[in-house]
């Protein structure tokens, strides 16, 4: 019995309504707003993807290791975050320094992040060792994202000190994207 009173009242309200756009005194869309039951959308949840992650070490003692490698990165519609973390270890060049020796060519890395519309977003270059580092972006562009890495370094045993001494970095990228 509930349930027909439910029924009649849900049709008695309706016709009101109708009654009263009819009337002028409720607008086409303020009806519509009354009659439509809206649902709440469930809150946007994020997640952290590495899109990837590189490894580059030094193996030239006599003449420099290079590396010439881009990566392309893949951003969706409402990525929140960018994170590029890199971690580079240029020991050659402190070494050498140390036993009083001048390298042939300085040991160096270089990274250049571009946005999707090839514009440069941000550049390191570098030839000292560098601690883990981050570089955020906050709402990044979709499309692809392109990061160039380039790196010049020398890498193996020192006869002098009997040690394995090696340039190297690394480089990986994490996205924060809708779930």
């Amino acid at each position: 019995m509930d349930i027909v009173r439910a029924r009649v009242l849900l049709v008695l309200a309706t016709v009101l309504v109708l009654l009263a756009t009819n009337m002028g005194c409720l607008s086409i869309h303020g009806m519509r707003d009354l009659l439509v039951i809206k649902k709440s959308s469930p809150p946007l949840v994020y997640q952290k993807n590495q899109v990837f992650t590189s490894i580059w070490k030094a193996n030239g003692i006599v003449r420099p290791d290079t590396l010439a490698d881009t990566k392309n990165i893949l951003v969706k519609p409402g990525t929140r975050y960018l994170d590029l973390t890199y971690n580079i270890a240029l020991v050659s060049g402190v070494v050498a320094r140390q036993i009083n020796y001048t390298l042939p060519t300085s040991p160096y890395v270089t990274l250049r992040l571009r946005t999707p519309t090839g514009e440069v977003f941000w550049e390191g270059n570098f030839t000292e060792p560098t601690s883990k580092t981050t570089e955020h972006v906050s709402g990044p562009s979709a499309g692809k994202w392109v990061l160039r890495m380039e790196a010049q370094g020398y890498g193996g045993t020192i006869p002098i000190i009997n040690q394995d001494v090696n340039d190297q970095f690394q480089v990986w990228v994490d996205l924060y994207e809708p779930k």
